[in-house]
């Protein structure tokens, strides 16, 4: 069976990192299925003012203390059971 954009659901986004350089963190579901966590590409604007797209590669460690108090109780209970 082949991929379906149409039934890729995406149920919510967390944007992690500063507004020139940041990566996209969605919860979604395909199909109706499982709730996935997704980390998207990294997106950052150069100094000229262009916003390019790179891999996501390794977090830093601010990027992954915002993930962590993003990824609340609440929401990973919303998300995750």
């Amino acid at each position: 069976m082949a991929y379906d954009p149409e039934k890729d659901k995406v149920l919510d986004t967390l944007v992690i990192g500063d507004p020139d350089n940041y990566l996209e963190v969605n919860v979604a579901a395909y199909n109706g299925g499982e709730p996935k966590l997704r980390i998207g590409s990294r997106t950052f604007i150069t100094a000229s003012g262009d916003v390019k797209h790179g891999k996501a590669g390794g977090l830093h460690r601010e990027e992954v203390l915002q993930l962590v108090e993003k990824l609340n109780d609440e929401w990973l209970e919303k998300y995750f059971g």
